[in-house]
């Protein structure tokens, strides 16, 4: 109810607007939620490249350059004839335009993770023809093309919803010899993704042992692994608690549970 009743003040008194909706990927189950419940889909988008920043900002100083009084402009016409001379009239443009809006040197233009929005990583993309029960095949296909510390470098693998793929990070200053790969076909099945793709839906999975975390008196030995806004955790002790991960986080022990916090 809170989440439409903010996101409809874009579009009130008849009027439409569009409602930008900042998540985490580890927040992807609670968007779908609100999907089902409003009977509405929202059109996932990564966050801005830098070339798209690049772009925009070229956008509005070309505008901002058309408003320019000709009295004005007239004044640089020397060393604007000097540059064309040395660099060619296109060349000269554009390296200005790059220097007007700050995205003079490469560093400006470092990668950003479509997935998870840090700086420095690429996302890339694993399109296979059979359903993938598991990642384990897609590590396996990544083994098969990469050295092991280039593997161990990979980050935030996720299945695609059509479980015939996943999307995943490796840090871009050692993606260079999986897109020679790729350009070769070699790695055939791999791509650098340019759109985040549908994720599937994690499954909740009972525990090594039978344990059960949380808040409850109901504790034993082993692992109880939940997802994050869940409750989950690790049992202590006879009828401990557990120690949890998620909206309700104990630390259990002893024969009444233990200590926990909201």
């Amino acid at each position: 109810d809170t989440y439409v009743h903010r996101s409809g003040r874009t579009g009130r008194a008849g009027k439409k607007g569009v409602c930008v909706t900042l998540f985490k990927h580890t927040q992807d189950d609670i968007i779908k939620i609100i999907e089902r419940t409003t009977n509405n889909v929202m059109k996932r988008i990564g966050a801005p490249q830098p070339i798209d920043l690049l772009t925009a900002a070229a956008k509005n100083c070309a505008e901002d350059i058309e408003k320019i009084e000709t009295k004005v402009s007239s004044n640089f016409e020397s060393v604007a004839n000097e540059l064309i001379e040395k660099m060619g009239a296109k060349e000269a443009l554009s390296a200005a335009l790059a220097h007007v809006t700050g995205y003079d040197n490469a560093g400006a233009l470092k990668p950003r993770s479509l997935l998870s929005s840090m700086d420095g990583f690429v996302t890339v993309q694993y399109s296979g023809h059979k359903e993938l029960f598991s990642a384990s095949y897609v590590w396996g296909a990544l083994r098969n093309v990469l050295p092991p510390n280039l593997v161990e470098s990979v980050r935030g693998m996720s299945l695609t919803a059509d479980s015939k793929g996943a999307v995943f990070d490796m840090p871009s200053d050692q993606l260079e010899l999986l897109e020679k790969k790729i350009e070769s076909g070699e790695a055939k099945s791999f791509s650098i993704c340019t759109e985040l793709p549908e994720f599937k839906a994690k499954e909740n999975r009972g525990g090594r042992g039978g344990g059960r975390g949380g808040f409850g008196n109901r504790g034993g030995g082993g692992y109880g692994r939940q997802q994050s806004n869940r409750v989950g955790g690790r049992g202590g002790g006879r009828g401990g608690g557990g120690r949890g991960g998620g909206r309700f986080n104990g630390r259990g022990g002893g024969r009444r549970g233990g200590r926990g916090r909201f």
